[in-house]
């Protein structure tokens, strides 16, 4: 355990209008909240044991290199970096034969997630440390709460990193209709015809890791339901030069997701709000869940466009990439409803012979048969009120 953002500055966030308005003084909070301030006195009262910026702990003959959040300490004004690691590593006495377990709070660079994750650290962890010299190193970093139902959790390169998920709440990568990613804010042109999964309730993620002699298993649980959100993370150990877990090596490998032998769109006229609360007149498209077999995975997300046909060509004409509703529960819980993705109704050509197809997506790109509602020129047309029951 270390510290984290929200531990030791949150004080310093001083956009937040009802915290400036309940502490108006800037001096009178940091009296008040000692932990935001002296970091050595708030975690030696708290734990009795003697606080340093890095500490090695060794538990059941392995090692553990816990880094705290030092952001705004004299060498580490930002936040993005952890000083003094590379040289706390080379007198740690690290044994090269055995994996040991590397934490800090921030992403290290081009890690987990890709290079447009938010919230990486400034790449000192991962090209001056991490790079070549400790290929046993299991780094584990938090910061972004990344749903770990996303494959993109798990990178390896020099090393292995892992995104430890939230028991708090879940996020997903950027640019999808309806995800729940800082990247995707603010909120600019074209708003979001939907409103984020994260609203549709609450997963609690946590990973169990387990070393044995050949190998080192991760599990993803949901401990809502007490259930599995995918396959185990199995690296071999010692890890071999082929990086399974890398992203490149996952792309090449890649099996394609598929919908079920029955699978249809539906298409209904809704009135709804967008991302931010406006009404809007909107195209609903429905299909069920791709969900895994013993040969497919679990999609990670859906591509749905709206096509034209002009003669025998067929172009798309707006596209959209959506999670299914429970993307960041297990499966049983995420087939239970439709995925469901939201155009608005400027964004569906009229006059025209058009369609809605949608193809399910894997975490590295693989994408797998498509499913299509007929070509045909769409009339707006809202449902019309059930009627009064005698009953």
């Amino acid at each position: 355990m270390h510290y984290g953002d929200h531990d030791t500055s949150g004080y310093t966030y001083r956009h937040c209008k009802p915290c400036v308005e309940a502490y108006p003084d800037e001096e009178e909070v940091k009296k008040i909240v000692l932990g935001l301030i002296d970091r050595k006195a708030a975690w030696e009262n708290c734990f009795q044991e003697e606080w340093a910026p890095i500490v090695k702990k060794t538990v059941k003959g392995f090692d553990f290199i816990l880094s705290h959040f030092t952001k705004g300490e004299p060498t580490n004004k930002a936040g993005n970096n952890v000083p003094g690691l590379a040289e706390f590593l080379e007198k740690a006495g690290l044994d090269a034969n055995r994996p040991f377990f590397y934490s800090q709070h921030r992403v290290p660079k081009n890690t987990v997630g890709g290079p447009f994750f938010w919230g990486q650290d400034d790449g000192t962890s991962t090209s001056d440390v991490f790079s070549s010299k400790y290929p046993n190193c299991i780094a584990l970093c938090g910061h972004n709460h990344l749903s770990c139902t996303e494959e993109r959790a798990i990178w390896q390169g020099g090393f292995t990193c892992v995104q430890v998920p939230s028991l708090s709440y879940t996020t997903t990568l950027a640019g999808r209709e309806n995800g729940m990613a800082l990247n995707d804010r603010p909120f600019t042109d074209p708003i979001p015809s939907m409103s984020s999964i994260r609203m549709s309730g609450s997963s609690k993620h946590a990973l169990f890791i387990t070393v044995h002699e050949r190998a080192i298993v991760i599990s993803r649980r949901e401990l809502v339901n007490n259930a599995s959100l995918g396959p185990d993370w199995v690296i071999p150990f010692p890890v071999p030069g082929s990086s399974p877990y890398s992203f490149a090596n996952r792309a090449k490998n890649e099996v394609a997701p598929e919908f079920p032998s029955d699978a249809k769109i539906k298409v209904s006229c809704v009135k709804g709000k967008d991302r931010v609360g406006k009404e809007r007149e909107l195209y609903c498209v429905e299909f069920p869940v791709a969900s895994s077999t013993s040969t497919t995975p679990r999609a990670n997300d859906y591509s749905v466009s709206v096509e034209v046909v002009g003669d025998d060509v067929v172009r798309v004409y707006r596209e959209k990439r959506v999670f299914s509703q429970r993307y960041t529960w297990d499966e049983k819980a995420d087939s239970v409803f439709p995925v469901q993705c939201c155009f608005d109704r400027s964004e569906v050509p009229t006059g025209v012979s058009c369609r809605f197809t949608a193809r399910p997506c894997g975490s590295f790109g693989a994408r797998g048969k498509e499913i299509s509602t007929p070509f045909q020129k769409r009339t707006w047309s809202l449902p019309k009120p059930a009627g009064r029951s005698n009953v």
